[in-house]
């Protein structure tokens, strides 16, 4: 009979969760709406409860209240306890009566107290409240508590009460009172997840309608736009329900298939930064960066994409490249002119800055070296010579040999080359060559007697092009050389004068 007793109470209070559930979604939780309706339910299921009770004695019943009861203080806290404690004791003392009304009053309060203290150990340690096995140790507290107001029962009534129902009641109810906890706790966490959602959608709805930066949402099936803030409105001109009937296809310029397979790109994360051109209501077409990836929306994955404006930076990139190619422009035609100059200033090198830049620059190229780099590597061939300007004239263009101390002055060249050129911002880069094209692998150059790779890769390789050059070429003091001699001089000075490797590249690009 008690656990036919239970079974059925156990329905009464399924029912209550039911009415629980609908209160959560109806009203704000600790709303005072919210707190007297399932209030009511709590103490109307209690009620139920013990309108169909075990019947012990005339006055002395059995039945789930303290399930009841124990659950509404436990899930519904302080209030909600409250009232339903009230509303049962009222019915047991006035309706049902006889002398176990006070036992029963008592196992009411204690069962609603019990639960209460459970409800604020609950919310002071979230981890704990899916625990099952302690909402069992509630359950069997709160029965236990029951058992003993059995002893406000006349003397010659308790001793036999208690043998013939404790077992059964501290066996079935703590089980009771745990299935129905369970039945409530996944309430509660459904109840939490819509509240989880409804905030995080009403976030989003604060951000993206608000929101200054253009911003789509996007079925990537069907390619549709499925919302559009008030900033993609301004910006693409169309209002909000022109974009909502539109793919992404309508405003982007890109061939279809391209778009597909960038679509698919960002759903699966593989990319979220895309730069696009789009197109707008009055005909414009806008440069466009749009930073995009999936998001759970309303049951299902679509893509959040924000639309960034770039047509102002690239067009003014791109003036800043034209101004940048013409100041280069203007950077070649100085050097350009510095290395007629030198020409002029020494006759007999007449032609030989303009051959060795060329070569030099094919040097690079064959080496992979990066565009920047030949670059830096024909300004420094071109200007190689330019520190010859402040060697005397009789010492530059004397026909015979030279004496110590002209030789000192010659070999001064490289340091008034970087004297002359320092000063000058944009040739910093280009002045390995003027420096050190003079310095030989085997460390017996000048000005400083470098050796080896301490030698910077422009001017070791440049010194076998400035080399053959002088070599093939007509002087005053001597005839030019064949390229076969001067080849030969080449490899002979391998690893003394000259990068070993270098040199064989070099032989192999002129052969």
């Amino acid at each position: 009979m008690i656990l036919l007793s239970l079974v059925q109470n156990i329905s009464l209070v399924v029912v209550v969760a039911v009415v629980y559930h609908y209160a959560e979604r109806k009203f704000r939780p600790g709303s005072w709406p919210h707190r007297l309706l399932n209030g009511l339910f709590f103490g109307f299921a209690a009620m139920l409860a013990m309108s169909s009770p075990l019947r012990f004695e005339q006055g002395i019943i059995y039945d789930s209240r303290t399930i009841i009861l124990g659950i509404a203080g436990t899930f519904g806290g302080p209030w909600i306890a409250l009232i339903a404690t009230l509303i049962s004791i009222l019915y047991r003392v006035m309706i049902i009566g006889g002398e176990g009304m006070y036992a029963g009053s008592l196992s009411i309060l204690s069962a609603s107290l019990i639960g209460v203290g459970a409800y604020f150990f609950r919310k002071s340690r979230p981890r704990w409240k899916s625990s099952l096995p302690r909402f069992w140790l509630i359950g069997l507290a709160i029965h236990i508590a029951m058992l003993l107001s059995q002893l406000l029962l006349p003397s010659v009534r308790w001793a036999s009460v208690l043998s013939s129902i404790s077992m059964p009641v501290l066996i079935f109810y703590p089980i009771g009172y745990t299935l129905i906890a369970a039945l409530f706790l996944e309430s509660e966490e459904r109840g939490e997840n819509i509240r989880r959602l409804r905030a995080s959608e009403e976030r989003y709805r604060r951000l993206f309608h608000n929101h200054h930066t253009t911003m789509l949402l996007v079925d990537p099936s069907t390619e549709k736009i499925i919302d559009a803030n008030p900033a993609a409105e301004t910006f693409y001109g169309w209002p909000r329900d022109s974009l909502l009937s539109m793919t992404v296809k309508d405003l982007n310029t890109l061939p279809g298939e391209e778009l597909s397979l960038r679509i698919r790109m960002a759903k699966e994360n593989e990319s979220n930064l895309f730069h696009f051109k789009h197109r707008t209501a009055s005909g414009d077409v806008r440069d466009v960066a749009v930073y995009t990836g999936p998001v759970e929306f309303q049951g299902t994955v679509v893509l959040f994409s924000l639309i960034h404006d770039e047509t102002a930076r690239i067009k003014a990139e791109e003036e800043v490249l034209a101004l940048n190619k013409n100041l280069e422009d203007s950077y070649e035609a100085i050097i350009e002119g510095w290395s007629a100059a030198m020409d002029l200033w020494d006759e007999d090198t007449e032609g030989h800055s303009q051959r060795v830049a060329k070569w030099a620059a094919d040097f690079g190229e064959r080496l992979g070296l990066s565009e920047r780099e030949i670059v830096k590597i024909r300004r420094g061939a071109l200007l190689h010579d330019l520190g010859k300007m402040a060697v005397p004239e009789s010492v530059l263009k004397k026909s015979g040999p030279l004496d110590e101390d002209e030789w000192a002055l010659m070999k001064e060249h490289p340091k008034k080359s970087l004297e002359m050129l320092s000063k000058i911002p944009s040739l910093k880069d280009s002045l390995d060559i003027p420096l050190y094209h003079h310095e030989k692998y085997d460390g017996s150059g000048y000005p400083f007697g470098k050796r080896g790779e301490e030698i910077p890769l422009a001017a070791r390789l440049f010194s076998i092009i400035d080399v053959f050059d002088a070599l093939t070429s007509d002087r005053p003091y001597r005839r030019a050389w064949t390229r076969e001699r001067a080849i030969a001089y080449l490899k002979e000075q391998r690893g003394i004068q000259f990068d070993p490797h270098l040199v064989d590249v070099f032989v192999a690009m002129i052969e």
